[in-house]
């Protein structure tokens, strides 16, 4: 089985918080995981999808990834 297996078996849901940086996204993330009553976890997207090759290539006007959003959602952690 490879890491983006595509068969949906998540048992929880996916939330995306996106959002201007520096407007406190990931201690909002950090805390509501901390806190929620079912199994969460912090986990930051741009570092992901550089390192486990989760994009379609680089934007050089942006310097961004360009995110592939299917690999994103169907990544075995």
């Amino acid at each position: 089985m490879s890491d983006t297996d595509e068969r949906p078996l998540r048992k929880y849901p996916i939330i995306v918080i996106t959002g201007t940086p520096g407007t406190g996204k990931s201690t909002h993330a950090e805390l509501v995981a901390s806190q929620s009553s079912i199994p969460l976890r912090h986990v930051n997207v741009g570092d992901l999808v550089k390192e486990k090759g989760l994009h379609e290539g680089f934007d050089e006007e942006w310097q961004s990834y360009i995110v592939d959003e299917d690999k994103v959602r169907f990544y075995r952690m």
